[in-house]
């Protein structure tokens, strides 16, 4: 990544990084961003696209299921679920409310 750092936006990085990198390309259209600001991904969870877990070295969980209000997601979802579903091949359900 640095060799080609012209080519990602390492703005986010904290500027004593344990790797390094240079704090530069902030905001600019078209470059490759680390969505993990330089945090070590322990597990990802992938089950469709826009339907995810990912969980990040010293940080929460990102759970995201396009269609889904956040709210559900976040209190009722786990990344155990996303495992179970991924590994025993079932489908859940939850209920949501929209006035």
């Amino acid at each position: 990544m640095k060799r080609d750092i012209a080519r990602f936006d390492t703005n986010d990085y904290s500027a004593d990084n344990v790797y390094g990198m240079p704090l530069v390309n902030k905001k600019i259209p078209g470059l490759m961003k680390n969505e993990n600001n330089g945090g070590i991904m322990i597990e990802f969870v992938g089950l469709k696209a826009k339907m995810y877990d990912v969980r990040v070295d010293g940080k929460k969980d990102t759970k995201k299921a396009k269609g889904i209000r956040n709210n559900v997601i976040t209190r009722t979802i786990t990344f155990d679920d996303y495992m179970r579903c991924l590994n025993e091949e079932i489908e859940m359900t939850r209920r949501q409310s929209c006035i």
